[in-house]
């Protein structure tokens, strides 16, 4: 923890300096200009299909009680709600006057305040509001939950009642057998659906950055990215570590005693999303029973993974350090190429159903156009697979006096490893198509959307279904 707080505060030194380079130029006056203030603005999804039909199998087939569930772009614009919020009443709060404050009490530079006083609330959002409902750690849950319960399998999100013990609970076994036996590959993902989740909300508040100019919404942006920094040093942390967590499964398993209380993964969900993947035909029951007697031993050990397995695990930790690459990460907004173009660029490793998915975005645009490209470099146990993602957004198709109308196109074309296997050189297609139309009327307030899309089988971020599928969506922005 010490070492997560001493890189939060060097990221926040870098971004101090970018922060100058957005905001006005200091007067030379002792009252300082401040930013325009944060307007309050709220993301919803009050469809997602198919995979509320789906849920609703788990609720009498009531679709009202599908909202008991929460798909991960639902779950994503709760964070974000909850975010917007956090930073609104910040700005209300701390923003309005405390510039002012520490250039006359302190002769704190006004560009220096924009960056210190958003970091130091960033810094209290990650480390002192991180278990309440709506932040990371419930977000991590809320990606678990997704995959489960769109396959039939029930669990609570234990941050929605502030426990601290797992961060889903009230599973039964019997429905893990079901779903490891039935979907493998469903079931391998859902051990790094928390990762998945988080780095899926990362990247699209950057991206939404971006594309949306808002260069001074610098604080919106680190609290948004800063979870996702903790989350790299929190693995270069564990890179050795493997014996405690080891010794962790011992001691869950001796104090969770009754299966409601326990989690699906236990102390080391890597191990167990490695041993699962390098053994997709093996049971849910693999180990047993529970120490006390009562159910189904769920937790694997590092121990338990033959050499391969560990490598594997040694080897995306240590090059963690890739999630780092980000100039946005340290407050870079846009860097300027010729003329009015402007790009910026990421770098991402993801943990998927059949392994990793390194991930290079690239952002480009200028007054009239918007692109984002990806290069995808999906990889097994031994393999590599490429593909390639293309997305113009925003693009108006109606301008008129009360109403416009924009479209978001995005394609998705490449190979991933036959059946989702960790251990194959076979190959299979992945293509992806999909659009979003978003419509901005007179009012200025609600800002509706609708996304509709289809895919080949395979592994997409944020998509749970494995299996070929046709998805939409609706979506409600609201600003006031």
């Amino acid at each position: 923890m010490k070492r997560s707080l001493f890189v939060c505060m060097v990221i926040s030194v870098f971004s101090i300096h970018a922060v100058a380079q957005i905001t006005s130029e200091e007067p030379q006056t002792e009252t300082l200009k401040t930013e325009k203030p944060q307007n309050w603005s709220f993301k919803f999804v009050p469809l997602d299909l198919p995979f509320q039909l789906d849920v609703q199998k788990n609720t009498d087939n009531i679709f009202f009680k599908s909202y008991q569930s929460m798909s991960m772009q639902q779950a994503i614009s709760m964070n974000y709600n909850l975010s917007s919020a956090y930073n609104s009443i910040f700005y209300q709060l701390v923003m309005k006057n405390g510039p002012n404050y520490l250039y006359n009490h302190f002769k704190i530079k006004g560009y220096y305040s924009y960056g210190i006083l958003p970091a130091i609330s960033s810094l209290i959002y990650t480390q002192y509001l991180r278990k309440v409902p709506g932040n990371y750690l419930w977000l991590e849950a809320e990606g678990i939950k997704a995959i489960a319960e769109s396959h039939q399998v029930s669990m609570s999100n234990s941050y929605n009642v502030f426990s601290n013990d797992v961060p889903v609970a009230k599973i039964k076994d019997e429905e893990l057998v079901v779903m490891k036996k039935t979907y493998a590959a469903d079931f391998s993902r859902m051990y790094v659906a928390g990762q998945e989740i988080r780095i899926l909300n990362v990247t699209e508040g950057r991206k939404s950055s971006f594309f949306a100019n808002s260069d001074n919404d610098f604080f919106t942006i680190i609290t948004r990215l800063l979870p996702n920094i903790l989350e790299q040093i929190q693995a270069f942390n564990t890179k050795n570590d493997w014996g405690n967590l080891d010794n962790a499964v011992g001691n869950y398993n001796a104090v969770q005693k009754k299966i409601e209380s326990r989690s699906f993964a236990g102390p080391n969900p890597l191990a167990s999303w490695v041993f699962n993947m390098l053994s997709p035909d093996a049971s849910f029951e693999k180990f047993g029973k529970h120490q006390s007697g009562i159910g189904i031993d769920r937790y694997a050990r590092f121990t338990d993974l033959p050499k391969e397995g560990q490598d594997f695990l040694d080897k995306i930790n240590n090059r963690s350090y890739i999630n780092y690459l980000n100039p946005m990460a340290f407050g870079i907004h846009h860097i300027s190429l010729w003329k009015d173009w402007k790009t910026n660029f990421a770098i991402y490793q993801w943990y998927t159903s059949f392994g990793t998915d390194v991930k290079f975005d690239l952002y480009l645009k200028n007054d009239k156009i918007n692109l984002s490209s990806s290069l995808h470099q999906y990889e097994n146990l031994r393999n590599k697979f490429l593909a390639f993602e293309l997305q113009l957004l925003n693009y108006p198709i109606l301008r008129k006096k009360n109403m416009n109308l924009y479209v978001s196109p995005r394609v998705l074309l490449g190979q991933q490893p036959r059946n989702q296997l960790f251990v194959t050189e076979a190959r299979s297609f992945i293509g992806l198509m999909d659009t979003k139309i978003d419509l901005i009327t007179q009012n200025r307030i609600f800002f509706p959307s609708i996304n509709l899309g289809y895919k080949t089988k395979g592994w997409v971020a944020g998509n749970p279904y494995i299996a070929e599928n046709i998805y939409g969506s609706i979506g409600l922005n609201v600003r006031f």
